[in-house]
């Protein structure tokens, strides 16, 4: 069976996204909220597919800086998941934001994109292209540490 999470491939409908993933109520976000700040529509899909094919709540994709930054001023957030750069803006103020406020965050970057501020650098980054599984097994890991989610998966290791 060829895997539908391999980045650039199609994905299985939802339903079945989470029946693989989430077998008789595996691991999951618990209805996390979750910020994806990403300005690549295609990418943003997959996110929203790793994230709510493990029980999260997208409360929204922000496609920009102004975006972003709108939303964590209003909305309660669990998680983010932010791209390095947005529209050739380094999300260095994203970061401080979501640093200030004590949310959990994970970096997405494409290889090349070295500069910025040092939240982003400390941050985990998952590289892309990425594989949607990793996204999740680090997603659920920031949960457990975190916001105390008991049905995690051990830390991911890259293979």
């Amino acid at each position: 069976m060829v895997d539908p999470w391999v980045d650039g491939r199609e994905a299985k409908s939802m339903t079945d996204v989470q029946g693989e993933h989430r077998p008789g109520g595996g691991p999951s976000l618990d209805g996390a909220r979750v910020l994806i700040v990403e300005d690549q529509p295609e990418v943003a899909d997959l996110l929203v597919i790793a994230v709510t094919g493990i029980g999260g709540e997208v409360i929204a994709v922000a496609a920009t800086m102004d975006g972003a930054m709108a939303l964590i001023r209003s909305e309660a957030i669990s998680i983010a998941i932010v791209t390095k750069v947005v529209r050739g803006v380094h999300a260095d103020v994203v970061a401080r934001e979501l640093v200030r406020r004590g949310i959990p965050y994970v970096v997405t970057a494409g290889s090349g994109a070295a500069r910025g501020h040092p939240e982003l650098h400390a941050a985990l980054t998952i590289t892309k292209p990425f594989l949607m599984r990793y996204v999740q097994v680090v997603l659920l890991d920031i949960a457990a540490q975190i916001i105390g989610t008991k049905s995690a998966p051990p830390r991911a290791r890259l293979t």
